[in-house]
């Protein structure tokens, strides 16, 4: 009760907990009780926002729950547990916003940013730079042997030995060598 804010004197009914769910959740929340829960008999397990009785703060929700039904297959009760996530919802909203602040921020950087695995110097990241620069999609750039295979050839086995000597030794490394871009230009 103390989670939507109400007391022993609230009428716990639909109605009731139609009033408490926020009213941009209101419409997908009754859908899903009708559709998704009583229609096809599933169990409640649904993130939503609401609206606190008491002092009408917004909180997020987690509610998961089974209907009991009675002898003639009506729904006749919710059991279930309600728990507070408002915390974890901000701090995962947090964390979304930051990491776009960074992708654009990597993005915008006049210069691939990269990161590979060390063991197969596979792509696992790859900001949007390295298209406009060299004119791989970004999507290639995660291929196996992507790196590898565009190196300069008389680059190549000097590059990937250096690379795999540093790396095994966990120093960082900074070098120079040739790549053929999308259209065959060296650079």
């Amino acid at each position: 009760d103390s989670i939507f804010g109400i007391d022993a004197n609230f009428e716990k009914s639909n109605e009731g907990w139609e009033m408490i769910i926020h009213p941009e959740w209101r419409k997908t929340m009754i859908d899903y009780l009708e559709n998704d829960i009583i229609a096809h008999k599933n169990d409640f397990n649904k993130y939503y926002k609401i609206i606190r009785i008491n002092d009408k703060e917004e909180r997020w929700v987690h509610g998961m729950g089974k209907i009991i039904y009675n002898e003639l297959n009506e729904p006749q009760q919710l059991i279930g547990t309600i728990q507070d996530v408002s915390k974890q919802k901000h701090t995962e909203d947090s964390l979304r916003e930051s990491e776009e602040r960074i992708r654009n921020l990597l993005d915008s950087t006049d210069g691939i940013v990269w990161e590979a695995d060390p063991e197969t110097f596979n792509f696992t990241f790859v900001s949007k730079q390295a298209e406009r620069l060299l004119g791989f999609p970004v999507e290639e750039w995660h291929k196996e042997g992507f790196w590898k295979n565009h190196l300069h050839p008389d680059d190549k086995d000097k590059t990937i030995e250096y690379c795999v000597s540093r790396t095994k030794q966990m120093k960082s490394h900074d070098f120079t060598y040739r790549f053929i871009t999308s259209n065959g230009q060296v650079v």
